[in-house]
């Protein structure tokens, strides 16, 4: 007889949504609430074991709303991409988002946008463009 085989690495691929509601306080000098609508797509490869994740690759589009004061802000659909890797017992190593992070078109045209690459683990970094927010907190006074 000849040698076992080991079982391949999976691709399992899926599509999820999620809503969240959260309240900053920190964007502006009054709390605004904002609602996250991300809608995934999610590819992960997955150990021999068929259970342990090695990567999972999500790219997302995500809208969100911001409101205060009677006044609504609404994002354009705007693109990111997260790359989490994990060790052999299944935890996570590394967590990179990269994308655009919001980009909020203003009555006036112009455009509250952030943007970059920002890692969470194993450290915490952010390279790129964080927006200035005075334009976006003048509109929901």
């Amino acid at each position: 007889a000849g040698p076992a085989s080991a079982a391949a690495v999976q691709t399992v691929r899926y599509s999820a949504e999620q809503r969240f509601t959260v309240t900053d306080s920190h964007a502006c000098a009054f709390p605004v609430t904002v609602t996250f609508d991300q809608h995934y797509t999610v590819e992960s490869l997955i150990g021999a074991d068929g259970i342990t994740p090695i990567r999972s690759n999500i790219h997302e589009v995500e809208v969100d709303t911001a409101e205060a004061n009677g006044v609504t802000l609404t994002t354009a659909p705007f693109h990111n991409n997260v790359q989490i890797r994990f060790d052999a017992a299944g935890n996570v190593t590394s967590w990179i988002y990269e994308g655009v992070n919001t980009r909020f078109v203003l009555p006036d045209g112009s455009v509250v946008r952030g943007a970059g690459r920002w890692g969470l683990l194993p450290i915490d970094f952010f390279v790129g463009h964080s927006p200035d927010m005075t334009g976006f907190c003048a509109v929901l006074l």
